[in-house]
């Protein structure tokens, strides 16, 4: 279990659930159970660690938000602000192997530029679809090959996706074949 608080995971902001009678007691009675296992183990502190274990188990079943505390409510049904934490959040999901949860971050902002519902940053832009190639990479290899191409496309036809495409372009290439 000491592994396990090792390095802190900040994944919960605050516990705002909004479920199902039926649901929202089964996650209120495993939040119990792990508090009460962790607390006698010896770890009071860090409440987001327990979340952990809920995330996981009913992954299918909870509506995530994305942000900072201030950008929690706002980014709910569609992320609108905070975008700058959001892709910090994103690049740890890459980073720590949390493929699936960093294509799900990432899509959600990605749809909100490819629908023009929030003003596009193109450097953030870029880096979310970069985050969601190479997570695709891991989780979902043939996802991952069909996913380059819509980067590619978007390099040929934007300039200003191209201009931050060629800000590193022998990285972004030499990270793309791998899919191709």
């Amino acid at each position: 279990m000491s592994e396990y608080y090792n390095s802190y995971k900040w994944v919960v902001c605050g516990c705002l659930f909004i479920t199902g009678k039926d649901i929202g007691i089964q996650i209120l009675d495993d939040l119990q159970n792990i508090f009460i296992k962790h607390t006698l183990l010896g770890y009071g502190h860090g409440e987001e660690m327990f979340y952990l274990e809920i995330l996981d188990k009913y992954y299918d079943k909870i509506h995530r938000s994305y942000g900072d505390y201030q950008h929690i409510l706002n980014n709910f049904l569609n992320i609108t602000t905070g975008l700058n934490y959001v892709k910090y959040i994103a690049n740890r999901y890459m980073s720590m192997g949390y493929y699936k949860e960093c294509i799900d971050c990432c899509s959600k902002v990605i749809y909100q530029y490819e629908n023009y519902n929030i003003e596009i940053s193109y450097d953030l832009y870029f880096d979310f679809l970069f985050y969601n190639y190479v997570s695709l990479f891991y989780y979902d290899n043939n996802k991952a090959k069909e996913f380059v191409k819509h980067i590619l496309k978007l390099i040929n036809t934007n300039p200003f996706i191209k201009k931050e495409y060629e800000k590193n372009k022998i990285f972004y290439d030499n990270q793309f074949k791998f899919a191709l």
